[in-house]
């Protein structure tokens, strides 16, 4: 990756974090920490970042919602999972990607994808990202913003969501549980649930191996629904089986 591009990229998740760190980034870009390093120093002499040990801050750091700030919680997991994510997507399909920053990570890796795909997404965030670069067919569901989740919810929404048929539909979980499965926090979470379950052929959760074992407030999606989990390392008892048992590919890596 040339310099420039990688120090736009660096400014992108320093907006969107307000702070970034030099092994994330390092990993994240496959280049050394000297590399790193090395861009850090010349974006804080132009001005755009305050060096710090281990990384770097925004010069006015911003007043982050929740979801942007849990971006750099357990990045490296995410990414690990994310990097996995392209080899589920049809070229030329509809794909329907959920809101969070899991979700955040995995579109960083899709807009790199070479054939042109359409992507329908309820996150404002993603819609831009994805959008980089012209190559993708990019929508956005209309409805009130969420302000929290940065994520149109409500009735138009989700009659923007019910009159299109999805090829796949990519969804992050803030919890999963044994008995459960996918589990969210609202009731907002479980409406938009009932109409991917409806509208999408197939389904893939992504997520970091720390939800699994977690409880939330609202069952849903069931194993028997999910077509693949993608996570980053293998999950803990008894969740492989659990997968296995309803015919869901658990995608890990090194193990497609």
């Amino acid at each position: 990756m040339f310099d420039g591009r990688r120090r736009q990229r660096i400014l992108e998740r320093l907006t969107a974090a307000g702070e970034v760190e030099v092994s994330s980034l390092a990993a994240e870009f496959g280049c050394s920490a000297k590399t790193i390093r090395r861009d850090l120093a010349a974006l804080a002499r132009a001005g755009h970042l305050q060096r710090q040990h281990g990384g770097a801050i925004a010069t006015t750091p911003p007043d982050l919602p929740p979801v942007l700030r849990r971006a750099d919680r357990d990045r490296q997991a995410k990414e690990r999972a994310a990097a996995l994510v392209p080899g589920l997507v049809p070229p030329g399909g509809l794909v329907f990607l959920g809101g969070g920053s899991t979700m955040l990570a995995v579109a960083a890796r899709l807009r790199e994808l070479p054939a042109s795909v359409g992507f329908v997404t309820t996150m404002p965030d993603i819609a831009q990202l994805l959008a980089t670069g012209d190559r993708h067919e990019v929508h956005l569901a209309g409805g009130q913003l969420d302000p929290a989740t940065r994520t149109v919810e409500g009735p138009e929404a989700l009659r923007f969501l019910e009159a299109r048929r999805f090829d796949l539909a990519l969804i992050g979980a803030s919890a999963i549980d044994a008995e459960d499965g996918v589990m969210g926090p609202s009731a907002g979470h479980l409406d938009l649930a009932e109409v991917v379950r409806r509208r999408a052929r197939r389904l893939a959760v992504v997520a970091d191996a720390s939800k699994f074992g977690r409880g939330d407030r609202y069952a849903l999606y069931g194993f028997d629904r999910i077509a693949a989990i993608v996570t980053d390392r293998l999950p803990p008892d008894p969740f492989p089986e659990c997968a296995r048992a309803a015919g869901a590919a658990l995608i890990l890596p090194g193990l497609r």
